[in-house]
């Protein structure tokens, strides 16, 4: 159920895109399997059914693909870290319009068109376009041409959808980004994870933390899953028990 591949990122090389490498390499994705990238500070809410994912793919039809929205969220007022992220501790966000929150994070088909994994999205081989993979967001609608070639100065690939539209239809992924003050220090020393060691990156600054502390308002869907996971991290810390 999980496999952990460890690796020691040179100098200049971003950790989180080599492990995207090794993903590719270690032959874990076949054909027509559904794939996401999630961070361990990432956690996909679907507003379909009972929040299952076969429901929510039979409920959007023939695409190869579907971008979910962040729905970013704060620390609650704590100064502390409570032990966990899905907690009725941790229920506070920002507003729908934050502008942020365009950011998607996505599902999608893995077939030979695609060429490599993104933080938030696979990148396809060149010439592969919107007529080739439906690729969806928002109420399912379709992105067009410039989510295949887009490309940054870092040449990270598009990962967001246009502010105007309507972006949790389906379902969001609630993103703690944040957490509390105490973690948060561990986080600048630890560095930034898409750069690496070394890299000239500012990013995990009071500022950050300001801007990304986001408690405008209470969205605490997600804990009706909360007795479906404290039953599976029993199961789990069982087998854990059980191996050693």
């Amino acid at each position: 159920e999980i496999q952990h591949f460890r690796h020691s990122p040179e100098t200049g090389q971003s950790p989180q895109l080599r492990a995207a490498e090794i993903a590719m390499e270690s032959g874990l994705f076949r054909f027509g399997d559904w794939v996401m990238w999630l961070d361990s500070d990432e956690y996909l809410f679907l507003n379909v059914g009972k929040g299952t994912i076969p429901e929510f793919l039979a409920s959007i039809g023939e695409v190869d693909g579907f971008g979910f929205c962040w729905n970013l969220y704060g620390d609650g007022g704590l100064k502390n870290w409570p032990g966990r992220q899905i907690s009725p501790n941790l229920v506070t966000c920002a507003r729908r319009v934050f502008p942020a929150n365009t950011t998607i994070k996505s599902i999608f088909r893995f077939t030979d068109k695609v060429e490599s994994l993104h933080l938030h999205r696979p990148i396809y081989r060149q010439g592969v376009t919107e007529a080739q993979v439906k690729f969806a967001f928002g109420n399912n609608e379709l992105f067009k041409e410039n989510f295949f070639t887009k490309r940054f100065s870092d040449n990270s690939p598009l990962a967001r959808i246009p502010g105007s539209q309507k972006k949790y239809r389906f379902g969001q992924v609630n993103h703690y980004a944040v957490r509390t003050w105490d973690v948060y220090q561990e986080r600048k020393l630890r560095g930034n994870g898409f750069y690496g060691v070394g890299a000239q990156d500012d990013r995990y600054t009071d500022a950050h933390f300001e801007r990304f502390n986001r408690n405008e308002r209470k969205d605490d869907r997600i804990l009706m899953h909360l007795p479906a996971l404290n039953a599976e991290i029993i199961r789990l810390s069982a087998l854990v028990q059980s191996a050693q």
